[in-house]
């Protein structure tokens, strides 16, 4: 092989090598991206896990708060109508007690 030969041969080797090292350089800044938007997603769901955590705790007191009122009016409802439907009784009956 000519000295010309074996320099060629020489200088693609090392523009083979430095462009092998490109790309590692490159691959490793891509796989560095990936990893920071990796943990930038996992904090985001852990944080929206968190937060729906807590608005469905409040959402279960708040349902349960309105089950209780709900309840309560109902009696209250019922307790309403029986005293009058005992006042319409009162009524009905006073007038045949004048006769």
């Amino acid at each position: 092989m000519s000295q010309s030969a074996t320099q060629v041969h020489r200088e693609a080797l090392q523009r083979q090598t430095q462009q092998d090292w490109a790309n590692r350089e490159y691959i490793e800044l891509v796989s560095g991206s990936i990893k920071r938007i990796d943990d930038l997603l996992n904090a985001f769901e852990k944080s929206c896990r968190s937060r729906l955590t807590t608005l469905n705790e409040k959402l279960t007191s708040l349902e349960r708060k309105v089950d209780y009122l709900e309840a309560r009016v109902g009696v209250a409802r019922d307790a309403a109508i029986g005293e009058q439907q005992q006042q319409q009784q009162q009524l009905d009956q006073a007038p045949q007690q004048l006769h």
